[in-house]
Formats: structure tokens, C-alpha cells, sequence
């Protein structure tokens, strides 16, 4: 036997619609019986086959009913009405508000736009909040609202701080009705403040076309509220996503060009200490420029140092040559002095042996 447990999402003449755990809608049999009608949103077990299953649903059924009236007895004190718990905006092209109480329950509704009042008029309202969002996609779809580009957003807005709600599992819901009617469709469901929520209807939007707004207006898309009317939130979206492509063009530009100026500087760095280093080999070896006037001009100042050198070793050369010379004058003055007397000895020695011989 295979049993099938979910929330009643909607019942009719001939079966009644649960919401799985896995977020998927099962269409099971509903009995003839009045006493086995079950209450919207009450949690519903179905035994497909073999006894006992007009019993366990039977008992099932009690013990919700219990529950169920334990619960109203807290929400509804003496006749009144539920108190609200949570603000559930829901944007496709239709806009529609919805308030319901901490069981999700349906307090009431409100269009946003025509295309809300147009849905809103061809829906209960009345009934769980599941169910209603059921029925909301199944007219969009049926309208021609909902198409492959579409986008459904859906925020949540606690009316209390500590109240929280299911996220995930509404989103399901909403997915599944998409399936059921064999559509796809981007699906966001968001939880928001209620800040938020004050603000956008101070600007009589929806709190999903404010964040959209918001993010526009930062991107310098628009200036005034009014420049998105008539609009819907996929094409909203979609200015949005061009624009960024445009924005992300030019900072891949932008950044390409402080790449390019880098490497241009770069470059330009590395030229001006090739130069410093080439400068400062030819301050100390051969080559041109700076260095090869160095160069010259040292060995000018060698060239004159050494000539100076050469002076002075030439200037002591022809003084010693001098001296030299001057001894040489002298030895051949006093030899040639020598010589003279030897002359005149000899001469005056003659001179005696004539007069001898004569005498």
C-alpha cells in the first residue's frame, strides 16, 4: 500500500489536491461521504489501496479538526478576527498583495494593479495561502502573463519580529503550480522588512518593484518612480542586466588601460635605469656620450702631466749635459793650457841648446 501525506491545498466534487513534504501536488480521490470533506490546510494522510483507509483518514481527520479548532479557539477569542502576521507581495506583470495569519490563512487581498484586479476577480480568496497562490499562477498562465522569460517575485514581510514562515517550502508550492501547468518560470521568494515595505507604499509601489527601483536608480538607469510604470519586473530585470553588461564592458576597458598604462610605465621605468646603468659603465669604461668626455678630458690631464714629466726629466737631462759639457770645456781648456806649456818648454829648451852650441 502506498500512503500519500501532504496539506489540503483544495478540495472539489471529485478529489482533493495535497501538498507533499517534497513540495509536489498529488491529486487523490475524494469519498461521497460529507463527513470525509476535508478543511483547507489541514494535514491529510491517503492510503491508495487495501482496509483500513477510510479509518486512518477517518481518525486523521478528527485529530486535525481538534487541532485545527484548539488553534482557532487562540486566533479567533471570542468571534473576532484573526490578527495578521504576515504582508506577502506577489509581482509577475499582475501586482497582488496579500495578508494572511500566522497559519497562512487568508485574511484578505489587494490588487496593485489592473492586471492584480483582473486576477483577484477570477480567484477565491478566501482559503490558504497555498491555495491562493495556486490559483494566481494558474490565471497567469491562463491570462498569458506568465511566458518563458518570466519572472514571479515574492516577499514575505513579518509583522512581527519573531514571526518566520516557511521560505523554501512557498517557493515549492509555487514551483510546482508552474510545473502542473507546464511552464517555466525564474521563481524568487525573499523574506523583507517591514521598513521596506512602509516605504514602498508611501511610493505606491510594490515592495519587490522598490528594490528593483532602487537598484536602477543607483545604476543611473532612472531618476523618478514614474519612469518604471506600465513596466514589469522582467523588464525591469532585463534593463538592469544590459546595463551591467554595458558597465562591465567599460571596467574591463578601464582596467585594460590601467593595465597598458603599468606596463608603460613599467617599461619606462626600466628604460631610465638601463640608462642610468649604461651612464655609469661609461663613467668608468670606453664608450660615448658623458663618459667618453670624461674620458678624453683624463687623458688630457694625463697627456699634460706626462709632458710636464717629460720637461722636467728633459730639464734635468740638459743640466747634467750642461755640467757635462762644462767639464769637458774645462778638461780641454786646461789640456789645451797643458799643451801650450809643453810648447813653450819645448821652445824654450831650444832656444837654450842654440845659444849653447853658439857660446
Amino acid at each position: 500500500m502506498k500512503t500519500i501525506s501532504g496539506i489540503v491545498m483544495k478540495v472539489t466534487n471529485t478529489q482533493i489536491v495535497l501538498l507533499t513534504e517534497e513540495g509536489t501536488f498529488k491529486n487523490i480521490p475524494r469519498t461521497k461521504s460529507s463527513s470525509d470533506i476535508p478543511l483547507i490546510g489541514q494535514t491529510f494522510t491517503y492510503v491508495e489501496k487495501g482496509k483500513g483507509t477510510f479509518s486512518l483518514y477517518k481518525y486523521a481527520s478528527v485529530a486535525a479538526v481538534f487541532v485545527f479548532l484548539l488553534v482557532a479557539s487562540f486566533m479567533f477569542p471570542f468571534g473576532g478576527q484573526a490578527e495578521e502576521a504576515f504582508i506577502i507581495t506577489v509581482d509577475i506583470n499582475p501586482s497582488i498583495e496579500i495578508v494572511t495569519d500566522e497559519q497562512l490563512q487568508i485574511i484578505r487581498t489587494k490588487a496593485l494593479n489592473e492586471d492584480g484586479k483582473q486576477i483577484l476577480a477570477t480567484i477565491q480568496t478566501k482559503d490558504h495561502l497555498y491555495d491562493v497562490m495556486q490559483q494566481i499562477v494558474d490565471q497567469t498562465v491562463k491570462q498569458g502573463f506568465i511566458h518563458e522569460h518570466s519572472l514571479i517575485a515574492t516577499s514575505v514581510v513579518p509583522l512581527e519580529e519573531n514571526d518566520t514562515t516557511n521560505i523554501l517550502k512557498l517557493q515549492q508550492s509555487i514551483e510546482a503550480s508552474l510545473e502542473q501547468n507546464h511552464q517555466t518560470s525564474d521563481v524568487v521568494v525573499v523574506q523583507e522588512k517591514k521598513d521596506l515595505y512602509e516605504e514602498a507604499k508611501s511610493l505606491n509601489m510594490s515592495i519587490n518593484y522598490l528594490k528593483e527601483y532602487k537598484v536602477l536608480e543607483n545604476m543611473g538607469i532612472v531618476t523618478t518612480p514614474q519612469e518604471i510604470e506600465n513596466k514589469s519586473l522582467s523588464e525591469l530585470k532585463k534593463m538592469e542586466k544590459e546595463n551591467r553588461g554595458n558597465s562591465d564592458k567599460k571596467l574591463k576597458d578601464k582596467d585594460e588601460q590601467k593595465r597598458n598604462k603599468h606596463e608603460e610605465n613599467s617599461n619606462n621605468n626600466r628604460s631610465k635605469k638601463t640608462d642610468k646603468i649604461e651612464d655609469a659603465q661609461n663613467n668608468k669604461t670606453p664608450g660615448t656620450g658623458q663618459g667618453q668626455k670624461e674620458q678624453n678630458s683624463n687623458k688630457e690631464k694625463q697627456a699634460e702631466q706626462s709632458n710636464k714629466g717629460n720637461e722636467k726629466n728633459v730639464d734635468k737631462k740638459e743640466f747634467k749635459e750642461h755640467i757635462k759639457n762644462g767639464q769637458n770645456n774645462q778638461g780641454k781648456k786646461s789640456q789645451n793650457h797643458s799643451q801650450k806649456k809643453k810648447v813653450h818648454k819645448i821652445k824654450d829648451t831650444k832656444n837654450v841648446s842654440k845659444e849653447g852650441k853658439k857660446e
